[in-house]
C-alpha cells in the first residue's frame, strides 16, 4: 500500500452567502465578489454573475456535476436523475448573454442509468447516477479512427467504470448516437482489499515511469438515502459496516489499453483516508503536470457532526510524491466561514468540491525607479466550487484570494468547474453556468493540455 505521512501547514481564512428561492437564471445580473478584485478581473471578463448556459429547471436537471469537455460538447452527470448528458458549446460565445439564447444551446442525453444502480437499489438510493467523469487520451483501435473513451464513477454501481462514447459523438447519425443511451458501462474495478467502495465520486489520470494510473476519490455519498438526503451521522455507519470500504478515501489503480479495450493491472491501491475526499487532480511542481508533480484533493465538509470537518470549512489537501513513490501530504489551504461574514454574504451552503487547476497571466511592475517595466507572471490558481459559491485559490500563496458568493442571491450552489474554450462552466443545483475568461494567450487548462502529453 502506498501511505501519505503528514507535515502540515495551514492557512485559515475568511469569508461567506442567504436566500430560500432557487433563481438558476440569474435575472439579477448583481453578483458579490469578495478578496483580491485584481486577481478576479485577470481571470475574468466581468465582474457581472455566471450566465446560464443551461437552467436547472428548463431541462429537470437536479445536481450536476463532473463536467469533461470532448471536442464541442461538455459532458456532465445529474447524479440524482441518473443521466450523462452532453452539451453543444461550440456556439457560445461573449455575444450569447441572454438565457433565452443560451436555452437554444443542444443538450442530448449520452447514457440513462448512468450509475447501473441495481434495481433493488432504487427505492432507497438518492444519488444512483454517475458523478465524475474523465476523458482518457485517444488511442490506436483497429475498428474505430478516433475512439472516445470516459472514465465514470458510478455512484450506483460502487464502482469505476469505462464507457466508450464515440458513437455518441455529435457528428454521428441519430441512430448511433440512440445506441449509445443503452450502452453499458465495461466496469474496472469496484474493490479494495476484498471490501466494496462506498461509491467513487471523482477520477484524474496520469502518467508515471511510462505506466498510467487513475486515481479516484471514494467518499460517502453514495450511501444518501432519499428520505435522508444530509450530511448525517448514518452515513458513516454504512461505511464502516460490512457493506462499506471501512473508511473514505483516495485510491490509485492502473491502466493499459489492450488494443480493444481499456482494463485495470493489478490491485487497487489505497494512498490516504480522509473525511469527507471529493474533487482530485495534478499540478507539477514547475507549472505544467508532469511526473514529479503534486496531488491536490479537496474536502467537502458539510452538517456538524464531523468535528473537523463541519459546514462553511472549505479545504484542499496537496501532497508530494517522495522518492520511494509514497504521497506525503505537505500543505492543507483551508478556508473557514466566520460569523460576520455569513452575516454579509452567505448561509453555509456547498462544500469544496470540484475544480479546476488553471494558469493566468498577472501584470507585474519589475525594476527600479529609472527602469520600470512591465512583464507578465504566470500565476497558478484552482478555480474552485467552495462553501456559498466559487474560490480562487493561489497555489503559491497556499490562500483563497478572492471568492464568488452564487448562494446568497440566486440559491445556487457550485459542484464542479471544467475551463475550455474561453469559458469557466459550473455544474450544481442551477443547472451548467457559465463564466466568460479574460482573453490571454497564456491562458490554458491544465487537464486539457495534460491529456495531450499523454
Amino acid at each position: 500500500m502506498i501511505r501519505i505521512t503528514h507535515a502540515v501547514l495551514l492557512f485559515v481564512a475568511v469569508v461567506a452567502a442567504a436566500s430560500d428561492v432557487i433563481d438558476d437564471t440569474f435575472e439579477d445580473p448583481s453578483v458579490t465578489i469578495t478578496g483580491d478584485i485584481a486577481v478576479w478581473d485577470a481571470i475574468f471578463s466581468s465582474r457581472t454573475a455566471p450566465i446560464t448556459i443551461i437552467s436547472a429547471s428548463s431541462h429537470n436537471l437536479i445536481w450536476t456535476e463532473g463536467p469533461t469537455l470532448v471536442g464541442k460538447e461538455l459532458f456532465f452527470s445529474d447524479t440524482v436523475d441518473a443521466k450523462i448528458y452532453a452539451l453543444d458549446v461550440s456556439s457560445l460565445g461573449e455575444e450569447i448573454g441572454t438565457n433565452e439564447k443560451n436555452e437554444r444551446l443542444r443538450l442530448r442525453v449520452v447514457k440513462e442509468r448512468s450509475g447501473d444502480n441495481p434495481p433493488e437499489d432504487d427505492s432507497w438510493r438518492a444519488e444512483p447516477g454517475s458523478n465524475g467523469l474523465f476523458l482518457l487520451p485517444p488511442v490506436p483501435s483497429p475498428t474505430k479512427d478516433n475512439p472516445n473513451n470516459l472514465l465514470v464513477c458510478q455512484h450506483g454501481a460502487r464502482r469505476i467504470a469505462v464507457l466508450d462514447i464515440t458513437a455518441s459523438s455529435s457528428e454521428n447519425k441519430m441512430e448511433e448516437r440512440d445506441e449509445a443511451v443503452i450502452k453499458m458501462a465495461i466496469p474496472l474495478t469496484s474493490e479494495w482489499n476484498g471490501r466494496r467502495l462506498n461509491g467513487p465520486n471523482d477520477i484524474a489520470v496520469r502518467q508515471e515511469d511510462g505506466k498510467m494510473y487513475a486515481y479516484f476519490t471514494d467518499p460517502v455519498y453514495a450511501w444518501l438515502e432519499k428520505d435522508r438526503f444530509e450530511e448525517l451521522p448514518y452515513l458513516d455507519e454504512r461505511v464502516k459496516s460490512k457493506y462499506g470500504a471501512g473508511h473514505c478515501g483516495v485510491y490509485r489503480f492502473e491502466l493499459s489499453w489492450n488494443g480493444t479495450t481499456w482494463n485495470r493491472v493489478g490491485n487497487v491501491e489505497l494512498l490516504q483516508v480522509m473525511e469527507r475526499p471529493n474533487g482530485i487532480g495534478f499540478f507539477g511542481s514547475d507549472g505544467d503536470d508532469s511526473s514529479n508533480g503534486k496531488l491536490i484533493v479537496s474536502e467537502c465538509c458539510q452538517g456538524s457532526h464531523l468535528k473537523s470537518c463541519t459546514q462553511g470549512t472549505s479545504r484542499w489537501i496537496i501532497s508530494q510524491q517522495n522518492n520511494q513513490g509514497d504521497w506525503v501530504k505537505d500543505t492543507v489551504i483551508e478556508n473557514v466561514l466566520q460569523t460576520e461574514e455569513k452575516q454579509l454574504h452567505g448561509r453555509g451552503g456547498g462544500c469544496a468540491d470540484g475544480f479546476a487547476l488553471y494558469h493566468y497571466a498577472n501584470d507585474m511592475t519589475v525594476g527600479g525607479n529609472e527602469n520600470k517595466k512591465k512583464q507578465e507572471e504566470k500565476k497558478a490558481v484552482l478555480i474552485s466550487s467552495c462553501s456559498d459559491g466559487l474560490c480562487i485559490v493561489d497555489l503559491q500563496q497556499n490562500r483563497v484570494v478572492a471568492r464568488l458568493w452564487t448562494f446568497k442571491k440566486s440559491g445556487c450552489k457550485v459542484s464542479n468547474v471544467a475551463i475550455g474554450n474561453g469559458w469557466a462552466f459550473l455544474t450544481g443545483n442551477c443547472g451548467v453556468l457559465g463564466l466568460a475568461l479574460r482573453d490571454h494567450d497564456e491562458l490554458y487548462e491544465i487537464q486539457s493540455s495534460y491529456r495531450a502529453e499523454l
